[in-house]
């Protein structure tokens, strides 16, 4: 195997190949340990596998190859919180470490927050879903548009929960 420079270690030849591989508004999932990443796949998105790796370390890797959409108000994407763990409080530290990766990376929008069963809806029409082997909670990507495109410029007139859910592309069964 040649060493690529300049080219994250910890990305997998599938992940960079399936990077190379997404076009204008396609989208890839990162799920965590327990996300339903076979059976959402089942529907048509690659799976990819990561064991091992958190999301925040592929994530930081991604973005150093994979430009963000900017014709969209946030090309990103985490599920939120069900009801009942925003009753007790649960923290989500992770959101901070994300939001942290996508400002170092030039994005200044905020992530949307996708409710849980919309948010698998969604990850079925994503281009692949890569499963992580950490507990960190499930986070999608929107790949850029070049600069000069606008064949998808009305995207950036939805919402971001809009824009996640409704997608350009359908790759679902």
């Amino acid at each position: 195997m040649v060493v690529l420079k300049g080219v994250p270690a910890l990305l997998s030849p599938e992940l960079l190949y399936a990077l190379a591989r997404m076009g204008h508004g396609d989208e890839i999932v990162f799920a965590d340990v327990n996300f339903p990443t076979s059976s959402i796949c089942r529907c048509g998105p690659e799976e990819i596998r990561a064991d091992g790796l958190g999301i925040p370390e592929l994530l930081e890797a991604v973005l150093k190859m994979l430009p963000l959409d900017t014709y969209v108000e946030s090309p990103a994407a985490v599920m939120e919180l069900v009801p009942s763990d925003r009753k007790t409080g649960l923290q989500t530290p992770v959101w901070r470490s994300y939001q942290s990766l996508l400002s170092e990376a030039g994005c200044t929008s905020t992530l949307a927050k996708i409710e849980r069963f919309e948010f698998y809806a969604r990850a079925k029409k994503a281009f692949a879903v890569v499963a992580t082997g950490g507990p960190d909670m499930a986070f999608g990507l929107d790949e850029d548009l070049e600069e000069g495109d606008h064949r998808c410029g009305v995207q950036g007139q939805r919402t971001p929960a809009e824009r996640w859910l409704q997608g350009p592309l359908d790759h679902t069964c």
